[in-house]
């Protein structure tokens, strides 16, 4: 636990020095500096998921399958909080990815049933809809990924929401960190496609956020395997 502790206090400290370099350039390297800083805190989160991780060791094998299966989706997302910054469609993939082994994670004890299906589906043509008509966003052709990810996003949701049958608090503390990584991907837009006239100000606060919601989601992911909370 004091592992995680600091772990999460480190990775918003590096958060907030990543976001201060991007609004304060003081040189050409100013961009590295800031991506450096970024990294730092992304590898908070796969530190938090590792010591977690092997707490996992001890556990059943169904657990240790949920928690190899989530930990594996960390790394991923910190490859792809790399990958993002270079080009957007390998970060965009590497993120698809990382959701992917969630929802196989989450397979392990959840089914798919009519009421899920009915939900995706009213959750990504809704999301689609007022998305598209938002007078914030020029998608430049993109929109589709946006549905895309919205729907992978939505499929890892509704596994997830099996977790709150059982009493542990990690279960929990694993659907709150999906709710708070799909609330940063919301946000996350303001950032790569903002409007022409959007104010550059409130598009960077809305970034900050943004990271937060995303820092904690991930963070509170790796906390979640820290202990099994299936209950037979």
């Amino acid at each position: 636990m004091v592992i995680e502790i600091i772990s999460g206090i480190c990775c918003f400290v590096f958060l907030a020095f990543d976001h201060y370099f991007l609004n304060n350039p003081v040189s050409e390297c100013t961009f590295d500096i800031a991506l450096l800083f970024k990294m730092l805190a992304s590898t908070c989160f796969v530190i938090s998921g590792l010591f977690a991780f092997r707490k996992a060791r001890n556990t059943t094998p169904e657990f240790k399958k949920v928690a190899s299966l989530i930990f594996c989706g960390l790394i991923l997302g910190f490859t792809a909080d790399l990958f993002l910054e270079i080009n957007f469609y390998a970060g965009f993939l590497v993120f698809v990815a990382a959701h992917i082994f969630y929802y196989l994670a989450f397979s392990v004890y959840s089914r798919m049933n009519l009421k899920k299906w009915i939900f995706i589906l009213l959750f990504v043509a809704t999301f689609a809809v007022l998305d598209f008509f938002a007078p914030w966003f020029d998608f430049k052709g993109l929109f589709p990924f946006i549905v895309i990810y919205s729907a992978v996003w939505a499929f890892v949701f509704v596994k997830s929401i099996d977790s709150l049958k059982w009493k542990s608090a990690y279960s929990k503390t694993m659907v709150l960190g999906i709710v708070a990584f799909g609330i940063s991907d919301i946000l996350l837009q303001f950032k790569f496609f903002p409007e022409e006239n959007f104010s550059a100000v409130t598009a960077s606060l809305i970034f900050l956020i943004s990271n937060s919601f995303y820092y904690l989601g991930q963070l509170l992911i790796a906390h979640s395997i820290g202990k099994d909370y299936i209950e037979k």
